[in-house]
């Protein structure tokens, strides 16, 4: 749900330092910034609005990657393998309210979602059909769908 872009630490003549994708926030320090802000080299954070990563058994720590079947391409389905589930009191929780007695715990939510690829797809870009079930918001699981358009922001294959 969140990831940093970074680089690995480099000779200062080096002009083209490896860029990582680090998404475990213990591991910032191991890395350099890849743009200058009031004189410090700072990384470029990108975050998810609508989609937090569920807690492990613990309830202690998030999760830091997700698993996923399928593929992205044309003609490729790809979807939760397990459904991504905020507990009562996540952070994202949307009935959840840490600051009012009344609303310290939301219900379980659970989020299942599929996206089907079209037949022809663009370079960087993946287009397709998007569908998504929710279970704990109401009596029944509510489901919602419609087209989504992912875009390649960064060549960098590999998370830290």
């Amino acid at each position: 749900s969140s990831v940093m872009i970074m680089q690995r630490q480099a000779p200062a003549d080096e002009l083209n330092p490896e860029l990582v994708l680090v998404v475990d926030e213990s591991k910032l320090s191991s890395f350099e910034g890849i743009e200058q802000r009031g004189g410090v080299k700072v990384g470029q954070r990108i975050d998810t609005v609508a989609y937090d990563m569920p807690r492990s058994g613990t309830n202690e720590f998030y999760e830091l990657s997700w698993p996923l079947s399928g593929g992205l391409g044309a003609n490729n389905v790809l979807t939760t393998t397990a459904p991504l589930v905020l507990d009562p009191t996540h952070r994202s929780n949307p009935f959840r309210h840490a600051f009012h007695r009344d609303h310290t715990a939301g219900p379980t939510l659970s989020r299942s979602m599929t996206i089907t690829f079209g037949e022809t797809q663009q370079e960087g870009s993946r287009t397709g059909q998007y569908e998504e079930t929710i279970t704990g918001l109401a009596a029944q699981p509510t489901t919602t769908q419609g087209t989504i358009r992912l875009e390649r922001i960064t060549d960098v294959g590999s998370l830290e």
